[in-house]
């Protein structure tokens, strides 16, 4: 084998090398990307456990979807234990929220300010409302 040979060999080998080493990278930080999202999914999983551990001290009928619920409704932790605390239940968001936002009702008004016949009423309202919807 001539001089001249041996090198195109080197220059044919070399690029293989470096296609092998670019390869080997790229599997490298796949698997390094993998165990990131592990990572972040086990954080994420961890924030959702805390949140219904501490929402579970409202209540221990909270769900994750029922905490969805009321937090959509822009319901605060204290201001879900508040309509909690006087009665409500943790499906109560809808009714919770329609007393805030449509009849201006805030849970202490609510409990201290309507009668069981005006509460009935309201939740009449209420179910008439739905309907309409």
């Amino acid at each position: 084998m001539n001089e001249n040979t041996q090198e195109n060999t080197k220059e044919a080998i070399t690029p293989i090398k470096n296609s092998e080493s670019l390869q080997a990278l790229a599997l490298k930080y796949e698997r390094e990307i993998e165990l990131l999202k592990q990572k972040a999914l086990d954080w994420e999983n961890a924030a959702i456990a805390e949140k219904l551990k501490k929402w579970k001290n409202i209540s221990l009928d909270f769900t994750s979807e029922l905490i969805t619920e009321w937090e959509n409704k822009r319901f605060s932790y204290e201001r879900t234990a508040d309509w909690i605390n006087i009665g409500f239940t943790v499906k109560d968001a809808d009714y919770a929220w329609w007393l805030e936002k449509g009849v201006e009702y805030d849970p202490l008004k609510y409990l201290n300010e309507t009668s069981p016949e005006d509460q009935a009423g309201l939740k009449e309202q209420f179910e008439e409302y739905k309907q309409s919807k």
